[in-house]
């Protein structure tokens, strides 16, 4: 008899504990919405004459679930098409000062005079640690050999890079890429 009220509560948190598990492995997951561009990682590669691929900015189902998923597909395209066009002023609307400040409109200029960015998705989105976000990037750039980094003189790379975003002006904004995180670059 003095067994069994420890037994009972024994067997009442494990059916307990079960189903909690159960509710997080079997839960439905938010669905997808449609009017985000979702992208799966590509299986093959573009032609080299039809690269760097899509100028859209594209999500995995992961990062088109998340709260901030349409944000950060945003500031990116924003970003790249800044580029894409050579337009300061719309790269600016994505950026952090910190960043507008370390390149300013000539240096930024020069710095992607022939740069075009495609086949651009942002796989994951997480919280980091002092309550910004981190994405995960990905793209393709095409450039003149002499406008590539110095480390890989290449006319067509395929970057992998976390990226943070960062609360500035009561909205987010694309920040430099995180300390520590070296950026994948591979030729094309």
């Amino acid at each position: 008899m003095r067994l069994l009220v420890p037994t009972v509560i024994g067997v009442m948190s494990l059916a307990v504990a079960g189903g909690l598990l159960a509710r997080e492995l079997y839960q439905e997951r938010a669905p997808v919405r449609a009017d985000i561009p979702v992208t799966v990682a590509p299986s093959t590669s573009l032609a080299p004459s039809d690269q760097p691929g899509s100028a859209q900015v594209k999500l995995t189902p992961d990062a088109a679930r998340h709260p901030y998923g349409e944000i950060a597909r945003k500031l990116l395209q924003a970003y790249t098409t800044g580029i894409n066009e050579r337009n300061y002023g719309r790269w600016k609307t994505a950026v952090s000062q910190e960043r507008i400040a370390v390149q300013p409109k000539q240096a930024w200029l020069e710095g992607y005079r022939s740069t075009r960015i495609g086949s651009a998705v942002l796989h994951r989105i997480e919280t980091g640690p002092d309550g910004s976000l981190r994405i995960l990037f990905s793209f393709t750039s095409t450039q003149d050999e002499q406008d590539a980094p110095p480390d890989l003189p290449a006319g067509c790379i395929h970057w992998q890079l976390m990226l943070p975003l960062v609360l500035e002006n009561d909205g987010w904004k694309i920040g430099s890429v995180v300390p520590g995180t070296v950026p994948e670059a591979r030729r094309c």
